[in-house]
């Protein structure tokens, strides 16, 4: 997974254009936009959408947390597959219900259903206790796997 960081103003478009096309393919990339034109209009906006919002000039230190965010979604999704043995769809999921979605928020981004979300969490509990992790919710799973994501992903064997 990679990450999208968008200047606001794109001459015919717009970042928030460039992220909402990028997102059809991929609704939960991490997402910045970059602008040297700041509106509590453009911040609102970007905080409705999951978008990170970063007025110009910026520090290195300002794109930071968005750095790490995908950083920690490709390591969190690494994770969650060799951990549980999460297919690409429940790793997704997964890495929403870190982000700190709810389930249906999670069927949102994803354009499913909420059962399908469901059904999702349902077969991740399932595997997560067959690998020996006792968790009573998906939530839970997620927060225990985040703090397994702070170790590398095992090597391949």
């Amino acid at each position: 997974m990679a990450g999208v960081l968008a200047d606001f103003e794109l001459g015919d478009a717009t970042g928030l254009d460039v992220i909402r096309e990028a997102r059809a393919l991929t609704p939960e990339l991490p997402a910045l936009i970059l602008t040297g034109h700041g509106s509590d209009e453009l911040a609102n906006a970007c905080a409705a959408e999951r978008i990170t919002y970063v007025t110009k000039p910026c520090t290195v230190a300002a794109l930071e947390p968005f750095l790490e965010r995908v950083a920690l979604h490709e390591s969190f999704a690494s994770i969650a597959a060799s951990e549980v043995a999460a297919t690409a769809r429940e790793g997704r999921v997964l890495a929403l219900v870190r982000d700190g979605l709810t389930q249906q928020e999670v069927a949102e981004a994803l354009g499913v259903e909420l059962s399908t979300v469901r059904k999702h969490a349902s077969n991740l509990l399932i595997k997560a206790r067959r690998r020996g992790v006792n968790v009573a919710s998906l939530a839970e799973l997620a927060r225990a796997l985040g703090r397994a994501s702070s170790r590398p992903p095992p090597r391949p064997e």
